[in-house]
């Protein structure tokens, strides 16, 4: 077990001890108990990049003493777009973010 510090955009934070071979999922389920936030809009960034609910935090390169910040995440309807050829295709703007870890 280790000590990580979660930090909100208000600057609340909020110490929480896990096991780094836990999931990115499972942090996000110990916020909700604690804070009473969804897992569903918790986001959490560490060194500038979104961590992936599948990556455990070991994989993520978050250690004793790590800094993540929360960020909440008020999702509206997804776009549709149809192109050109009549194909209807439909995104969240999460499904491609490049910074995901």
């Amino acid at each position: 077990m280790v000590e990580i510090t979660i930090r909100s955009l208000t600057g609340r934070s909020i110490p929480v001890e896990i096991d780094l071979q836990q999931r990115v999922s499972d942090l996000k389920e110990v916020v909700e108990v604690k804070e009473g936030i969804p897992p569903a809009q918790q986001r959490f960034l560490f060194t500038g990049r979104q961590l992936d609910d599948d990556k455990t935090l070991a994989e993520c390169g978050v250690a004793n003493g790590s800094d993540l910040h929360l960020v909440l995440s008020l999702r509206g309807a997804p776009a549709r777009v149809k192109t050109l050829e009549g194909v209807d295709f439909e995104s969240d703007a999460m499904d491609t973010n490049p910074n995901t870890l």
